[in-house]
C-alpha cells in the first residue's frame, strides 16, 4: 500500500484525487495547502487530514509519496524537503521556473534516493498515444515533421496572478503551454530537444509572454513549428503530424484522424487507451513499487525547460 499525501489545490487537484482513489493499493492520508480552509474543502469528504503546513504533514505522517500541485516558483523548495524526508515525488509541470532549478530538484533526490516523475501530461493521453503507435507502426512510412498550434485567451481575470509574473510562474505562454507542445512533440518523436530557436512577444507592462513561435529540432532529426498566441483569440490546440505516406491530426482530449495522402479523414478510435491521469499514477505507483521511473524522469522534464529557457535569451 502506498500512502500518498497531496500538497497544493491548484488547478489538477481533482484529476490527481481522482487517480488515487481508483488504485486499491494505494491510500491518501492528506492534503496540504497554504490555506486550512481549502485544505478541509479537499480533504474532509475523503476522509483524510487537512494542514496548512507541509514539513509538519511530512514529519508528522511520514507518507511514501506525495503530489506536488504547487505554483511553479515552489516547486523546488517543496521538492527540496519531500526529499529530505524520503518521499518520493509526482511534480507537477513545469518542473520548475529554471533548467538550473530542474537540476538542483534532480540532485537532492538523488542525494535522497527517492524517485522522481514529473506531470507531463501528454505521452498518458489516448490520443498522444495512439498517434505513437500508428508513427512506430510505419503504416504511413516516417515521420517528417510536426506543427502545433495553440491560441487562447491566456491573461483573463481568473487566472492566478502569480502566473502574470515572470518571478512566481517562470514565463507566460511558453513556459506553461509551450511545456505541452514541447512534450508532446518528444512523446511523438521518442527523441529529446537538440535545438530550439524563435521569439516570444510581450504585453506592455508585463514580464512575461504572451506568445511564442518556434522551431524545434529533435536529437532523432525530426523538426517541429509551435506557434502559441495568448492573445484575445479564440481557443484553439491542434497538431499535424505529416508523414511520408499520409498524416494526422491531433487534438488533445478531443480526438486523432487520420489521412493516407489523399483529401479524406478518418478518425481514429483511442477508446482502448486508459484516462490519462489514472495513466499517469498507475506509472508513477508502479515506479514506486519497482524503485525505477521509467516515463518522465526528471532529465526528460529538464530537457523541456532547457528548450523553453532559449527563447528568453
Amino acid at each position: 500500500m502506498i500512502r500518498v499525501a497531496l500538497i497544493g489545490t491548484g488547478a489538477m487537484v481533482n484529476f490527481h484525487l481522482d487517480a488515487i482513489e481508483k488504485d486499491p493499493d494505494a491510500q491518501l492520508v492528506a492534503i496540504c495547502t497554504a490555506h486550512m480552509e481549502s485544505a478541509k474543502k479537499s480533504a474532509d469528504p475523503r476522509g483524510v487530514a487537512a494542514y496548512d503546513d507541509y514539513v509538519k504533514m511530512l514529519e508528522e505522517l511520514k507518507p511514501d509519496a506525495v503530489i506536488i500541485n504547487l505554483p511553479h516558483y515552489l516547486h523546488e523548495p517543496c521538492a527540496r524537503v519531500c526529499a529530505e524526508h524520503g518521499c518520493h515525488i509526482l511534480l507537477e509541470k513545469p518542473m520548475s521556473t529554471s533548467y538550473q532549478s530542474c537540476l538542483n530538484i534532480i540532485e537532492v533526490c538523488k542525494q535522497n534516493g527517492v524517485l522522481l516523475q514529473v506531470a507531463h501530461p501528454q505521452g498518458f493521453m489516448a490520443e498522444t498515444r495512439m498517434a505513437k503507435e500508428i508513427i512506430d507502426s510505419g503504416e504511413l512510412g516516417e515521420l517528417v515533421m510536426v506543427h502545433t498550434q495553440r491560441s487562447t485567451t491566456y491573461y483573463h481575470e481568473n487566472r492566478p496572478k502569480w502566473f502574470w509574473k515572470k518571478e512566481t510562474a517562470g514565463g507566460g505562454i511558453w513556459i506553461n503551454l509551450g511545456a505541452h507542445c514541447l512534450d508532446q512533440f518528444c512523446q511523438l518523436t521518442g527523441s529529446p530537444i537538440k535545438s530550439i530557436t524563435g521569439k516570444c512577444t510581450y504585453i506592455d507592462g508585463m514580464d512575461v509572454d504572451a506568445s511564442a513561435n518556434a522551431f524545434v529540432q529533435s536529437e532523432s532529426g525530426v523538426t517541429c513549428t509551435i506557434a502559441l498566441s495568448g492573445y484575445n483569440w479564440s481557443r484553439n490546440d491542434e497538431c499535424t503530424i505529416h508523414m511520408t505516406k499520409g498524416s494526422m491530426k491531433l487534438r488533445g482530449w478531443v480526438d486523432l484522424y487520420i489521412s493516407r495522402g489523399d483529401d479524406e479523414w478518418e478518425q481514429v478510435d483511442c477508446s482502448k487507451f486508459a484516462e490519462p491521469f489514472t495513466y499517469q499514477w498507475e506509472v508513477f505507483s508502479d515506479a514506486v513499487r519497482k524503485g525505477e521511473v521509467t516515463k518522465c524522469t526528471g532529465e526528460y522534464a529538464a530537457n523541456i525547460l532547457w528548450a523553453i529557457e532559449q527563447l528568453w535569451k
